[in-house]
């Protein structure tokens, strides 16, 4: 980046949460025309550095006074083919192949205190517009240590005009077992610690993984929304609609870590 914005990057986006557009072509998108698909997404944004020169390998921006970065990379971003965030992407089986030959990234990330939920929908729309205006690939959502395809990233995060994306900034990882002639899955969100709220398991459920799935999800949606309102041994759900127990129990996948624990049955209309 130049001059004072790449100064600014370097000391204030250190230790924010990111997220990681990947590129097929080693090329900074048109800066005007990045900020032209940013204020599609954010009409009050603001440029902060508008005479920057042409050429400028990174753009910052403000939206509602807090500063977001985009800065350029002409490199490949160092992920491994068998780092958790590839290996977990069921969503994506090509993930793999698909991003083992991008060449440069473009990292994307608030700068100044914010809220989780105005931080990561300004992140989300930023690197939106940076989609819409390169060769992209993929987004590597770090918070959520998710992998996201670059156009079903985009495609959800333009359907909610403006609201925050929670399918793409909490991942639902996904392990499937036998149980005799049976298949049963567990699922775990990665992503809302980033909300400085408690991930969600549920384990042993004996229907289809897409609805286990959807649940954890909506439950997610509920918890940015309210908080963490939901206390030890709640019934969620109302009569003849599904209802479901919700417990604080120890993670069954991270050490110390208390999560909410869901316990689905799969006969009910969940």
């Amino acid at each position: 980046m130049e001059g004072s914005m790449a100064e600014q990057d370097d000391d204030s986006a250190a230790g924010w949460p990111i997220a990681i557009v990947m590129l097929d072509q080693t090329e900074f998108p048109d800066r005007d025309q990045l900020f032209a698909a940013i204020r599609r997404r954010i009409p009050s944004i603001v440029d902060s550095f508008p005479d920057s020169k042409e050429g400028a390998s990174g753009l910052i921006v403000a939206a509602d006074g807090k500063r977001c970065v985009a800065g350029y990379y002409p490199e490949p971003y160092p992920l491994e083919p068998d780092d958790q965030c590839i290996k977990s992407a069921w969503w994506w089986r090509e993930a793999r192949a698909d991003l083992q030959h991008h060449r440069a990234y473009v990292a994307v990330a608030v700068v100044d205190e914010d809220g989780p939920v105005h931080r990561f929908a300004t992140m989300a729309a930023v690197a939106a517009a940076v989609i819409e205006t390169s060769s992209a690939i993929g987004v590597l959502w770090v918070p959520a240590e998710a992998v996201w395809r670059a156009d079903k990233f985009r495609e959800e995060v333009d359907s909610l005009s403006g609201e925050l994306p929670v399918g793409s900034c909490v991942s639902v990882k996904l392990i499937g077992e036998r149980d005799g002639d049976r298949r049963t899955y567990c699922g775990f969100t990665c992503g809302l610690a980033a909300f400085d709220l408690m991930e969600i398991e549920v384990r042993d459920f004996k229907g289809p993984a897409m609805k286990m799935i959807e649940t954890i999800l909506d439950m997610a949606s509920y918890l940015i929304k309210s908080g963490p309102i939901i206390e030890h041994g709640q019934t969620i759900g109302h009569v003849g609609e599904g209802r479901f127990d919700v417990y604080h129990q120890p993670s069954t996948y991270v050490e110390g870590r208390m999560v909410y624990r869901l316990y689905l049955d799969a006969d009910e209309d969940i």
